[in-house]
């Protein structure tokens, strides 16, 4: 650009920087203009900082233009990006995936991608494959779920649970009756995703809470209060409330909390009971539990 006679540089990554804030400062203008924020956003993924770039991911993945998905995929699949930014474009990966009728060749790819020799790419690429709907991915993650390294297998589950199909549960629940403690533990931790089979998911919480250690009971229970309280869940936790471990007593407590006081004014005899108890924080919680009914 020529001024008074002379060259002036533009700054092309400035300028470029510049107009994307403009977006990702403020959402519902990127959403009322997402064709030209998409095409610019693509222009200056090469030019941006990772500060910057976080606030582009969710953006690109809620946008529906399937022109994002290759350039997520390859966020996905780098070694350079931190695992903060690479989780980031794994999930909302996994968001423009669902909002795509194009979907097909980049999770074929993912899937393929599940052989990465490196870990982090195997996770990411498995967490990327977890939509709501994407039984097509259900088999080849379940045959990752014994991968080597614990953050791959995490990533299996958590997508399988994220897909929330019946056959996907079949399968993570007869992992529960064939696999280890490890195995359990991580998938009792996700099971309560399955909301559109809350009943199976609750039962199958039930029957097993009584066969395990403190541990996995702990895990079983964090589990469950996720879960609207039942009948059921009222009267297990009557069972647990005065549990030997006070970890147990104390998530107990702690999972009533998230409901009404008129949901769990059954159980009002036996919190009052707690509010001595030899823990500083069951005494705690039954207290704040106890005040909400009064």
């Amino acid at each position: 650009m020529m001024k008074n006679g002379k060259l002036i540089p533009m700054d092309r990554p400035l300028r470029l920087a510049k107009r994307v804030k403009g977006y990702t400062s403020n959402p519902e203008y990127f959403f009322s203009d997402i064709p030209n924020a998409v095409s610019l956003f693509l222009d200056a993924l090469p030019y941006v900082d990772s500060h910057l770039l976080s606030n582009m991911i969710p953006l690109m993945g809620c946008s529906g233009d399937d022109r994002v998905l290759w350039p997520i995929y390859d966020m996905v699949c780098s070694d350079s990006l931190g695992d903060a930014l690479r989780t980031s474009a794994a999930i909302h990966l996994g968001v423009a995936l669902s909002l795509s009728q194009q979907a097909d060749a980049v999770v074929i790819s993912l899937i393929e991608s599940l052989d990465h020799p490196d870990a982090d790419i195997r996770a990411g690429c498995a967490l990327s494959l977890g939509w709501e709907g994407n039984t097509l991915s259900i088999l080849p993650l379940m045959a990752h779920i014994d991968d080597t390294d614990e953050h791959v297998r995490a990533s299996v589950v958590a997508a399988l649970s994220s897909i929330e199909d019946e056959k996907a549960l079949t399968l993570l629940t007869d992992k529960i009756k064939r696999g280890g403690k490890e195995d359990r533990r991580l998938i009792f931790l996700h099971l309560w995703r399955f909301r559109r089979y809350i009943r199976k998911v609750e039962n199958f919480y039930i029957r097993y809470i009584w066969q395990s250690d403190t541990d996995l009971q702990l895990d079983m229970l964090a589990g469950l209060a996720m879960l609207p309280l039942s009948p059921k869940l009222i009267e297990l936790y009557r069972n647990f409330m005065f549990d030997a471990d006070a970890r147990i007593r104390h998530q107990v407590l702690n999972n009533l909390s998230k409901s009404t006081p008129f949901e769990y004014s059954a159980l009002n005899p036996h919190i009052s009971k707690l509010l001595k108890d030899q823990d500083a924080r069951v005494r705690k919680t039954a207290i704040r539990l106890f005040v909400r009914t009064l």
